[in-house]
């Protein structure tokens, strides 16, 4: 699958599924980087536990991630009118 292909199917599942709102990363999310760090302490919290064993330690890290980026996200949400606008101009580029 080529890279376009694969953006393509990205923004039509967005699209389609109405996930485009919290998928706009605000910016305090971005600057603290709480996904990143989330991710990293419960992959290292995994691995000292002793659950590699169990589960490979950077599944459940991407979770806690994904997560952590999403309720940051619906706390802070963006609010630039500009990154809003574009992101706006390209679904509906998609839609056509």
């Amino acid at each position: 699958m080529s890279i376009p292909t694969l953006i393509t199917f990205i923004a039509y599942f967005i699209q389609a599924s109405d996930m485009s709102g919290w998928l706009l990363m605000g910016l305090l999310g971005a600057i603290y980087m709480a996904g990143m760090v989330t991710g990293t302490v419960v992959l290292v919290l995994w691995k000292q536990i002793g659950l590699s064993g169990t589960m490979y330690e950077i599944v459940p890290g991407f979770a806690a991630n994904c997560l952590m980026i999403l309720l940051v996200n619906l706390l802070i949400g963006q609010k630039d009118e500009g990154v809003l606008k574009e992101f706006d101009e390209v679904i509906n580029e998609i839609k056509r």
